[in-house]
């Protein structure tokens, strides 16, 4: 039973956001419309982190506001040979997060960029919960915000773009003491804050007019929650002092490399990306055998009377989490069940699809207003998890349904 107890208590960061795991699929209303694309169509200041060679500006200087409300339902059961534990839902609020950016074009083919986006956001809370319940009353939150300064330099039909990039991440964790069984005293580290560096870059090359193709690179952002992630994991017999699964506190939002192409012809524009999501090299991830995600997005716009736009898409991103558990061994924990519980219980990472809609209105030659919304449907996983006492093999149900609405203000002066 104590292994059980071990599997139901860390908890880094759960109830993910319209995300490809942690990442959230977009950071503006044009991207968010259109699947999360952004490798190749130019959008506004979403082009500064998505991809700064294709950063461009409607007059001279473009200055974007906005706004994404997201909001998730994450259920979680354990269970016991005589299925007494009950489905909780975690009581995590709905969240609104801000971003602003602009683009600056100082010279005839030079662009320069400046934006602070969230990237990354995940939070779960079942204190509301009972100590009979089998969540162990769990709560954590964790979020990643990027600045992120850019320029690009065009050379007739090709131009590549290069950016610098201070994120700061924060992380929090608590859980009611199984140690000593006492379920009305919380053991947890407090709140971590932690700066991390990187770039990004990529280039792009327009084939013909209304048609180009683009490449793009995010490095890692390594953040270091000391001591969060490793007294966590001492208090439950895997972090340094005892079976090594958490041996650091470093977290890492992962590096990415996505491929594009848009194409624009009269009033319609489709965009497809693809991108690889680095998570089997990224610090935390990694030591619980996260696979690479391969994400696609498609996004479709049309322009309609009166300076209205319409936007449709969909992206599809397999699960990272995969089959992780025979990653890692050791001698006295059953590592399968430890790993598949830590992975659905705590980070339950796998939405695949998301349905996108979006609508763009010019008010005049000044000022645009955007908005988009992200839904994607409830999936259900089911995980083979500790043993008991008694040998029997547990299952561990998660389900995690998500959506996002954005609302942006865009000026060109």
């Amino acid at each position: 039973m104590r292994q059980l107890l071990i599997t139901a208590t860390l908890v880094w960061t759960t109830a993910l956001l319209a995300s490809n795991g942690t990442n959230l699929i977009g950071h503006g209303p044009i991207s968010n419309g259109m699947g999360g694309i952004g490798v190749a169509l130019p959008m506004h200041s979403e082009s500064i982190i998505k991809n700064p060679a294709i950063m461009n500006v409607t007059r001279e200087f473009d200055l974007s506001f906005s706004a994404t409300y997201l909001d998730t339902i994450t259920k979680a059961q354990n269970s016991d040979v005589n299925n007494n534990f009950q489905e909780q839902t975690s009581s995590t609020k709905a969240t609104i997060l801000p971003s602003v950016g602009f683009i600056h074009q100082v010279m005839d083919n030079v662009v320069l960029g400046l934006g602070l986006f969230e990237t990354s956001r995940s939070s779960v809370d079942f204190r509301n919960s009972t100590a009979e319940d089998g969540i162990f009353r769990v709560s954590s939150n964790m979020s990643v915000s990027v600045i992120n300064g850019a320029i690009n330099y065009s050379v007739g039909a090709l131009k590549v773009g290069v950016g610098a990039q201070v994120g700061y991440g924060s992380l929090s964790t608590s859980m009611y003491d199984s140690i000593n069984f006492d379920p009305d005293t919380f053991r947890g580290a407090g709140e971590a804050h932690a700066q991390a560096y990187g770039f990004n870059a990529g280039a792009a090359f327009w084939i013909v007019q209304g048609l180009n193709v683009a490449v793009s690179y995010q490095s890692a952002l390594t953040f270091d929650y000391q001591p969060v992630l490793t007294n966590m994991a001492d208090n439950f017999d895997i972090g340094p002092t005892s079976n090594n699964l958490i041996t650091g506190d470093k977290m890492a939002k992962p590096a990415e490399i996505g491929f594009g192409f848009a194409f624009v012809k009269d009033l319609f524009t489709i965009s497809c990306d693809y991108k690889i999501v680095q998570w089997s090299a990224a610090a935390g991830y990694k030591e619980l055998g996260w696979d690479d995600q391969n994400v696609i997005a498609v996004g479709l716009a049309a322009n309609i009377l009166n300076g209205s736009t319409i936007r449709v898409g969909y992206n599809n991103a397999n699960n990272p989490q995969g089959e992780t558990a025979v990653k890692n061994s050791w001698a006295d924990i059953d590592s399968k069940g430890t790993l598949n519980s830590i992975n659905m219980l705590n980070f339950p990472a796998f939405a695949e699809n998301h349905y996108t809609f979006g609508f763009s209105q010019i008010f005049s030659r000044t000022f645009a207003l955007d908005l988009a919304a992200i839904i994607s449907p409830e999936v259900t996983v089911i995980s083979e998890g500790m043993t008991d006492d008694w040998g029997n093999q547990l299952p561990i149900t998660t389900k995690q349904s998500q959506t996002a609405y954005t609302i942006a203000g865009h000026w060109m002066f």
